[in-house]
């Protein structure tokens, strides 16, 4: 079975308190460094529970090149 799309929770940054804006760093870096292999995904969702979530990876996503990441 290929995947075309996928969907990436944020995991453990609500009942787990793992900070937001790690996993907004890490998230996006980990995300660009797999597609740069061979795969059938064609999108990626980051999925967010809150306009918080939203807004702390809508803000470091704006700050970084999506296009010069490498794989963590």
């Amino acid at each position: 079975m290929k995947l075309s799309s996928v969907a990436l929770p944020a995991l453990s940054t609500g009942t787990f308190c793992f900070p937001m804006a790690r996993a907004a760093n890490i998230m996006p870096r980990a995300v660009c460094g797999y597609l740069k292999g061979a795969t059938s995904i064609k999108r990626i969702v980051l999925a967010l529970f809150d306009s918080n979530g939203f807004n702390t990876f809508k803000k470091l996503m704006r700050s970084i090149d999506t296009r010069s990441i490498d794989s963590l």
